[in-house]
């Protein structure tokens, strides 16, 4: 319970730190200037007020500290930030220039990373969409396709786009010519179903989408003149 009490005190006087340090050193400016303006003597809420900016300061020096320790370093950047406002010296700049620099070391590592990961997430779509389009999974193939969006203008990425369009052209036709025998045959189910393929792997052919409709049309008008 005293651990507890004893971090609870400390989180209320680092709050109170920066309270001070926010707003303070311009109330100190302003009682400065009207004490310079005024014809006698009133240094008691200067005095106050200044040692009240001293135990702040020290408050966030040491709050920073124990981050800089943490290697919390954007944490310990904004309280050194704070204690700049109330005053600066040469173990300020020093801890400061520290904090900024591993936070740009930190920035680049995660840069890196994140590189690294696009890096790993490329390859593995590609590898993927090889692979669909070798097993003729075109729809798979083309659910695959956008993951490669960032690097569409890349050659290897425009190699297997080009080549996705060229296995679904030929599956297109194909299944395009084998429904339109069926349908000639008088088989409407097995043509209705290779248009229909055909369709999704290329939605905005309006031949087949045409072709479909009529089939479509046709079964359905067949249908009501079969039931008794």
């Amino acid at each position: 319970m005293l651990r507890t009490r004893d971090q609870y005190i400390k989180q209320q006087q680092l709050q109170l730190a920066i309270e001070v340090a926010q707003h303070l050193p311009l109330e100190l400016q302003l009682l400065q200037s009207l004490v310079k303006a005024s014809d006698h003597d009133s240094k008691a809420p200067l005095a106050a007020v200044q040692s009240q900016l001293v135990a702040s300061h020290a408050t966030l020096m040491d709050a920073a500290s124990q981050e800089i320790d943490r290697q919390n370093w954007p944490t310990a950047n904004h309280y050194l930030q704070l204690a700049l406002l109330i005053k600066d010296d040469t173990k300020l700049q020093d801890s400061l220039a520290l904090t900024q620099k591993r936070i740009k070391s930190e920035l680049k590592l995660q840069e890196s990373g994140n590189r690294s990961q696009r890096e790993k997430l490329r390859i593995s779509a590609v590898e993927s969409l090889h692979d669909a389009i070798e097993r003729g999974q075109l729809l798979e193939a083309q659910a695959i396709l956008p993951q490669l969006i960032p690097w569409k203008d890349e050659p290897e990425e425009a190699r297997l786009q080009n080549m996705l369009m060229r296995a679904v052209n030929v599956k297109v036709t194909q299944l395009s010519a084998q429904g339109q025998r069926m349908y000639t045959d008088g088989q409407l189910n097995s043509a209705i179903e290779l248009w229909q393929q055909a369709l999704a792997l290329d939605p905005g052919n309006s031949s087949i989408s045409d072709k479909l409709h009529r089939a479509e049309l046709f079964k359905a008008n067949y249908d009501k003149l079969r039931r008794p």
